[in-house]
């Protein structure tokens, strides 16, 4: 929708709310890459489904980014996801790869399971998280257009005027 709207109404005016929307996206698409380039180069001591999941989740986060101006409607939804890049998933994984490498397959005496399951536990919470947050924004959209949809039968209907046949 974003990409529309600058083809044919051109950039938004500096300042706007959807500028500085575009502004904090950049921002935190900056926080997420350094985090992705941190993890990536550590990826052989994580766990094969701990960096599985933590691909999905930077995959959902890229896309909810791509959505700045919805992302930045919804308050909740921008924490989420600001926090998740900045502080819930660099916290989970850096504290994992903090641990020596033989105490993160030893049972936690807390009954949790090894750092590895913890782990894994922890970036699949965040990834439900962010599916939610994810679908919220795609609700978005699809309302967005069946609005214009409701808009554009109320307007031809209403005016008499049909749609030209399909060629």
């Amino acid at each position: 929708m974003g990409v529309l709207r600058r083809l044919f109404g051109g950039p938004a005016p500096k300042g706007t709310t959807a500028d500085n929307a575009e502004e904090r996206a950049y921002q935190e698409r900056q926080a997420l890459q350094k985090l992705v380039d941190r993890i990536d180069k550590a990826s052989a001591r994580l766990p094969r489904e701990a960096y599985a999941s933590f691909s999905r989740i930077k995959v959902v986060l890229r896309a909810c980014l791509d959505r700045a101006p919805q992302l930045a409607a919804s308050q909740d939804n921008l924490h989420v996801v600001s926090r998740t890049i900045r502080d819930y998933l660099p916290t989970a994984l850096e504290t994992y790869l903090d641990l020596p490498r033989q105490y993160a397959e030893q049972v936690d005496v807390q009954g949790r399971g090894t750092p590895a399951q913890q782990l894994v536990d922890q970036l699949h919470l965040l990834e439900e998280r962010l599916e939610q947050v994810k679908q919220a924004l795609y609700v978005g959209d699809a309302n967005a257009l069946a609005n214009h949809g409701r808009f554009l039968e109320e307007k031809f209907h209403a005016s008499g005027l049909e749609p030209p046949d399909r060629i």
